[in-house]
């Protein structure tokens, strides 16, 4: 009888091992380098913004902290790529060869498809004084597609938009432009929308 109970209880625990295991496993992804439209890559608002090497690096960072991604490292996805050429437009060619990324889940390829900034100068009256009230505002969208290495097909697009505003202090002068401090902000935000887009559809 004792041999019964402890078989069975054996049994249970390497069940609910196993059970704990596969549920534990995080799911590996490899952020493909991001893409512009061809026609915002030479915009002067988006130049110097240093946004598409800022995106990605976000991005991994958002989705390594939920606890339940592990990213492929710069280097090794590199070296995976090696002469393969993956982009956001050809996501869905079925004649890619995706044998050799075992180990890899999900393909993540991402575009910024709308950038925008704004500002503007008040003026305003302080005492006999003249100042300007500079008012900024940034607007990002991004678009990623989600493909599964396994399987080789697409099986999320996700789109997120985010803003940040910002009304400056009354100065002596005009203030031109945007500062890098509010883009950031904008792109913090909408790519922490589109990490938990990521972590509810997976």
């Amino acid at each position: 009888m004792l041999v019964r109970i402890s078989r069975f209880i054996l049994v249970g625990i390497y069940f609910l091992f196993a059970l704990a295991t596969t549920f534990g496993q995080k799911k590996v992804i490899a952020i493909i380098p991001f893409e512009v439209p061809h026609d915002m890559e030479y915009r002067y608002d988006f130049n110097g913004t240093g946004l598409l090497e800022k995106i990605p690096t976000l991005l991994e960072g958002e989705l390594y902290r939920t606890g339940i991604f592990d990213i492929v490292e710069r280097a090794r996805l590199d070296a995976l790529l090696d002469e393969k050429t993956l982009s956001y437009a050809g996501v869905t060619d079925k004649e890619f060869d995706y044998s050799a990324f075992k180990g890899v889940d999900y393909f993540l390829f991402g575009k910024i498809s709308g950038f925008s900034s704004d500002y503007d100068n008040i003026q305003i009256h302080v005492g006999s004084r003249t100042m300007y009230v500079n008012r900024q505002s940034v607007d990002i969208t991004l678009t990623i597609k989600l493909v599964d290495v396994n399987t080789g097909k697409l099986i999320h697009v996700i789109t997120e938009e985010a803003e940040a505003n910002i009304r400056g202090i009354p100065r002596g002068n005009r203030k031109s432009g945007v500062s890098n401090r509010l883009v950031d902000k904008a792109a913090k935000k909408v790519i922490k929308k589109i990490a938990e887009r990521i972590k509810d559809e997976l």
